[in-house]
């Protein structure tokens, strides 16, 4: 039986750490918004207070450099 590879975007989503990121915002967590380095910036007006991106097992594992992905939008590989 064959194994789905472990950066699937299902087991990616699961190890996302936006939600406890300085820069995430209250009403990006009632709209219940996170994997912005995959799925785009967040709907929310949001202040830059320090980034995490870069410590997120998510960008590592798919290559992507760059951080505040909640505000500027999708990472792209590098």
């Amino acid at each position: 039986m064959l194994r789905p590879p472990k950066d699937t975007i299902g087991n990616l989503r699961s190890s996302c750490i936006c939600a406890k990121c300085p820069s995430y915002a209250e009403c990006a967590r009632n709209a219940k918004e996170f994997f912005f380095c995959v799925e785009g910036k967040s709907s929310c007006s949001l202040e830059r207070y320090g980034c995490i991106c870069m410590q997120c097992p998510v960008p590592k594992a798919k290559g992507f450099s760059g951080g505040y992905f909640c505000i500027s939008g999708k990472a792209k590989a590098k």
